[in-house]
């Protein structure tokens, strides 16, 4: 090739240059366009990406003051019901006073509030097509603790078959625990269904020991016996079991009323509000109003609730105590989050940090039944449901 190029004539020498010169340029300008655009890509997604983490930090920010407010409100009221002793809201709920009633509205509007701050932020973040941030990850965090600690309720479907399991001196399966726990669980809510009853104590002696006869039947179907003499079980004891006293608050019903307290307000700060508490008590005393059945859930929460009845059969005392501990550890999170532009006092802080705080174990008690559920409490029956992170249908 060089050879025909040195014995052509010079025009054509010329020309060939020229002709490799411009394939040449071409080619580099070929290779530098597609560079230019692949880093152009680059460049604007990483733009988007900055963008995008700014707009949910933005968007945190906005929401952290409100929130953290609404946290505190429902953090001070928890706090004080279960851990106050001689609290005038020992017994919320149950009570006719004027002040219990507004103890016992207020409590539940400060749940609604905050689930309607949490609301509140969630649609921001999907209206402006906020991705999820690393930098307030704790913040999501804290906030998914909440609405676990108020929609898990597995756990009680384990405590309830493990309970009668040891009742009636039955050895259980401890892989299959849980989905026998359900087993009994679903048998028993249909029950209650079509004796048209949210109760096992309002049921008829009659109604108590049909019911008794079936869940026996299903606990011995999925069980084997113990070797050893068998002390059976008192009808008292039975109920007892049986009447574990439930309220969760599901996933999606949390979400409908976090909803029902939204207040579109597109020209503000913040592109939503939450209802005060005299929009929210003229809402719940609305008969015919379509956002009746949330409120219900609200008040099934904590109509005749007691902290001091025995936190095993009223699971709404551990359910509270959870969302009290998830409120925190939000409290917590949000303040380490920007520590410099937070509103949390430091009394509220430390009085957050004591209750994330373990503390010790309650004192054993001496009846049967008792002695079971501190087995429980200390381990011997609980460790069948460790690890269960989503049990419960919430």
């Amino acid at each position: 090739m060089l050879q025909w190029l040195r014995d052509a004539q010079p025009a054509v020498q010329a020309a060939a240059i020229a002709g490799a010169v411009a394939l040449a340029s071409a080619l580099i300008a070929g290779v530098s366009t597609a560079f230019n655009v692949v880093v152009k890509d680059r460049l604007d997604e990483r733009r988007s990406r900055r963008n995008h983490d700014q707009v949910a930090r933005e968007t945190y920010r906005k929401y952290a003051d409100p929130l953290t407010a609404s946290a505190l409100a429902l953090f001070w009221r928890l706090r004080e019901i279960l851990h106050i002793e001689g609290s005038y809201q020992v017994s919320l709920g149950a009570g006719e006073s004027r002040f219990e009633r507004y103890k016992t509205e207020s409590t539940r509007y400060r749940i609604a509030a905050l689930l309607g701050w949490m609301s509140a932020l969630e649609s921001e973040l999907v209206l402006c097509d906020a991705q999820p941030d690393p930098s307030v990850g704790s913040m999501r965090i804290a906030l998914a603790r909440v609405r676990d600690a108020l929609a898990e309720g597995g756990h009680i479907d384990v405590l309830r078959f493990s309970l009668l399991c040891a009742l009636w001196d039955r050895q259980h399966d401890e892989e299959s625990l849980t989905s026998a726990g359900r087993k009994v669980d679903l048998a028993l809510k249909r029950r209650m269904v079509s004796l048209k009853s949210e109760a096992v104590t309002a049921l008829s002696e009659g109604d108590q020991q049909a019911i008794v006869r079936e869940i026996r039947s299903i606990v011995h179907d999925l069980t084997q016996p113990m070797v050893g003499t068998s002390i059976a079980p008192s009808m008292e004891e039975v109920i007892r079991v049986l009447s574990i006293k439930e309220a969760w608050l599901f996933r999606d019903w949390q979400r409908a009323i976090g909803e029902m307290m939204l207040v579109d307000t597109p020209d503000g700060a913040r592109r939503f509000d939450v209802r005060g508490f005299r929009a929210y008590t003229t809402l719940a005393s609305e008969p015919g109003s379509p956002d009746q059945q949330w409120i219900q859930r609200l008040r099934e929460l904590t109509d005749d609730f007691d902290s001091s009845r025995d936190p095993q059969f009223d699971a709404r005392i551990g359910q509270l105590k959870q969302v009290l501990t998830a409120i925190a550890q939000l409290i917590i999170d949000f303040q380490a989050s920007e520590p410099s532009r937070t509103s949390i006092q430091s009394d509220a802080l430390e009085a957050a940090r004591r209750i994330v705080t373990p503390t010790p174990a309650k004192a054993l008690s001496h009846t049967r039944l008792d002695r079971l559920l501190d087995r429980w409490i200390l381990g011997d029956l609980r460790k069948s449901s460790e690890g269960l992170v989503d049990a419960g249908p919430g």
